[in-house]
């Protein structure tokens, strides 16, 4: 089978999608991937990539197309340009160049939704099935990061992003929640694709890292360090408690929030 993956963000960038499409590939399918250049989490493009771009179209047997983007950087409108950029690219690429004839299409669904687009115009031009993998369930993710406040917005932002869920053959959802809501919702068929531990966790524990505070009572928090976790309430918190030396709170991930939150462990802590 000749499968068709979008996103945004792919290897050397770290995320899920790396291992899909590494399993996909080793089952003996065709894989594509049409994604940006690296600039994830730090907001920079990789500087090994400026350096030797076609050393990163190929990942293990896995072909990789790269569009131009703007880089996330830091700040909220830099974001802005990027989301933009990659919709952008990826419209003109999916309209205008000359495609392989792919059996599926699958859309990596990190935040945001809209950039679902391109994938959506392909898959409707060629009349190719597409999935959808949702990990940031749009507009709610809005809403409870407050960057929607308005309920008149937010009822505009759900109509179109709802749009965008209906157009869709599949959707997996990362959690039973989102697919009890969404179902409630449209129509399409929807079930759930969980994450997976790392091999890390399924190492022999005598090896693990935390073994030398089994008397403490530790807080663990694995995944994602950006804004959408909203882990600032969970820091002040460690600051209140840092006095009691019994309680012992760990951090495994990356993120665009995690050099903030080390700033802030170095200062408060």
């Amino acid at each position: 089978m000749k499968i068709l993956i979008f996103s945004q963000y792919f290897w050397p960038e770290n995320f899920r999608i790396n291992d899909i499409a590494t399993f996909f590939s080793s089952k003996g399918n065709q894989v594509t991937v049409i994604t940006g250049y690296p600039n994830y989490p730090n907001g920079k493009i990789f500087e090994n990539f400026n350096k030797d771009k076609k050393k990163y179209l190929k990942y293990k047997k896995i072909n990789i197309i790269r569009v131009p983007i703007i880089p996330r950087g830091t700040t909220r409108i830099q974001l802005f340009f990027n989301y933009i950029s990659f919709i952008i690219s990826g419209i003109f690429y999916a309209i205008f160049f000359k495609h392989k004839k792919y059996d599926k299409i699958l859309f990596y669904g990190t935040s945001p939704i809209t950039s679902a687009i391109p994938a959506l115009i392909l898959s409707k031009i060629k009349k190719i099935p597409i999935c959808l993998w949702l990990l940031d369930y749009w507009p709610y993710t809005l809403k409870d990061l407050g960057i929607i406040k308005s309920r008149y917005l937010f009822a505009v932002s759900k109509f179109f992003t709802f749009l965008i869920y209906k157009s869709f053959d599949l959707i997996l959802c990362q959690s039973k929640g989102f697919e009890n809501h969404l179902s409630k919702k449209i129509t399409t068929k929807i079930s759930h694709l969980y994450s997976w531990p790392e091999k890390v966790f399924l190492e022999d524990t005598k090896r693990n890292k935390l073994q030398k505070y089994k008397k403490n009572f530790k807080v663990l928090f694995a995944g994602n360090i950006g804004k959408a976790q909203n882990l600032e309430n969970l820091f002040k918190t460690i600051y209140l408690l840092k006095k009691n030396e019994h309680i012992k709170f760990f951090f495994i991930g990356d993120g665009s929030e995690k050099k903030k939150y080390e700033f802030f462990v170095k200062k408060k802590i």
